[in-house]
């Protein structure tokens, strides 16, 4: 496959004959919990799943946006997830994984070892130093440059421009400015803030939070050097501005605001400069589980409908109980799908 080589810090990968294939992932949120109950289960099944894919479509290199964890200091449970999913991406399949830091990371957890990882192919950026983190990857189109910036507050960065007063855009236009960026060349950024285009309201859910007057906005205009711009943060899945810049979204409905969420996930071939983007496939794999529950009820017995942001208790009668334990059966005790996801069908239905 690829193997590395130190070039001033810059690093360079040796090259290829392939067309290479891209998977964008962002706002994993392992360790996430909702009204008390774990996704856990789930975001293991989803993880295999995406592997699944991952071996199917023959991905080379991977790229996860932010909130790689749900809380800064997050369960042993979820480090033990994401070690076993690194583990299989890295070791076994020998792909390469650039990971950034989001606002729900810790930038020191996530960083530790990031030197020694990039050995076995583990890319992790979790912290602005004053530049961009950049790794050279090589095919036959020439170079692919990966840039990788870690969500940042101007309040932690201005230090480097003179500690300048700015806001989040103009604080992102500096960063990106002051790279030495050649637009000849194919380059891909991985973000994590909250991009708009023009102005334009993004659809937020209730876990994100919403800053006054939205001060925390960036336009996606400040990433027109890049081919494609892989952004974290906002959890549906959609494009800012152009095709080529994409909120990758979360592999799981994490709130009830995101019930009527189609989870996708885009896989891009890069071939050479100046590419129209090409959609492999918007890889649709929350609903490949949840479309095998549609004949039943669900099977939790904590909420059926919301109405007005307020869950409504719900209590499961014995024949529906019994059609769960025929769906856990029917997975045939790979997964026991947690409260979390069940609930959120329910929501579907109701």
């Amino acid at each position: 496959m690829f193997e590395n080589k130190s070039n001033y810090g810059i690093i360079q990968i040796e090259k290829r004959r392939l067309i290479m294939k891209i998977l964008h992932l962002a706002d994993l949120h392992l360790g996430k919990i909702l009204q008390e109950q774990s996704f856990l289960e789930d975001q293991k099944y989803m993880l295999n799943k995406i592997i699944e894919k991952i071996k199917e479509e023959n991905i080379e290199t991977i790229l996860i946006s932010g909130d790689i964890y749900d809380r800064s200091i997050p369960p042993t449970e979820a480090v033990d997830l994401l070690d076993e999913f690194l583990n299989v991406l890295i070791r076994e399949l020998k792909r390469k994984v650039f990971i950034i830091a989001g606002n729900h990371d810790s930038k020191e957890r996530l960083g530790f070892g990031n030197k020694i990882f990039e050995e076995e192919g583990l890319y992790i950026s979790s912290k602005y130093d004053g530049k961009l983190k950049k790794v050279e990857l090589e095919d036959e189109y020439g170079k692919l440059n990966i840039y990788m910036l870690p969500f940042v507050k101007p309040v932690e960065v201005k230090q480097y421009f003179d500690d300048e007063q700015f806001g989040y855009d103009e604080m992102i236009h500096k960063i990106i400015e002051k790279e030495e960026i050649n637009t000849n060349e194919r380059n891909i950024i991985l973000t994590h803030q909250f991009v708009t285009a023009r102005g334009e309201e993004v659809e937020r859910t209730d876990s994100e939070v919403l800053s006054l007057g939205g001060t925390d906005n960036v336009d996606v205009s400040n990433y027109d050097k890049f081919d494609y711009v892989a952004i974290g943060h906002v959890h549906r899945p959609q494009r800012i501005g152009r095709d080529t810049a994409r909120y990758a979204g979360t592999m799981l409905k994490y709130s009830f605001s995101e019930v009527k969420h189609k989870k996708t996930m885009p896989i891009l071939e890069f071939t050479e400069k100046g590419f129209d983007t090409t959609w492999v496939s918007n890889y649709n794999c929350y609903n490949e589980i949840m479309e095998k529950m549609t004949l039943t009820p669900g099977g939790v017995e904590f909420i059926k409908e919301i109405e007005n942001n307020k869950l409504v208790p719900y209590k499961f009668n014995e024949e529906e109980k019994s059609l769960f334990k025929e769906l856990k059966e029917y997975f045939n005790k790979k997964t026991l799908l947690s409260y979390g996801s069940l609930s959120q069908k329910i929501l579907q239905k109701a």
